[in-house]
């Protein structure tokens, strides 16, 4: 199970920097550059859990990178850097059925 400190830099790894209010009490600085050098990308780890085993598979490769940006979008630290609903509509996502192809 990891500890606190391994889920601030795998949240780090994955949506980049805290804002800089939130980096008190954070490992140091120096450990938060060398943990970033093993950086996992979200789509990367979308990839690694969606294609992982002999399930079948109804996203392509294309259709998991575009929910990759979708997602990174929404998980944005502040709530006033995420897009309005209205603006997510007009996204890739939302704007193709994958299920359609």
């Amino acid at each position: 199970m990891p500890n606190k400190d391994e889920l601030i830099q795998e949240w780090i790894s994955m949506f980049g920097d805290l804002p800089e209010e939130w980096r008190e009490g954070l490992p140091s600085r120096r450990a938060t550059e060398d943990f970033k050098s093993e950086r996992v990308t979200l789509c990367d780890w979308l990839h690694e859990t969606y294609f992982d085993d002999d399930k079948k598979q109804y996203f392509s490769k294309a259709d998991i990178d575009t929910l990759g940006t979708l997602l990174q979008l929404l998980m944005q630290y502040r709530p006033s850097d995420r897009p309005r609903a209205s603006d997510l509509l007009n996204h890739t996502w939302f704007q193709r059925n994958p299920f359609t192809i």
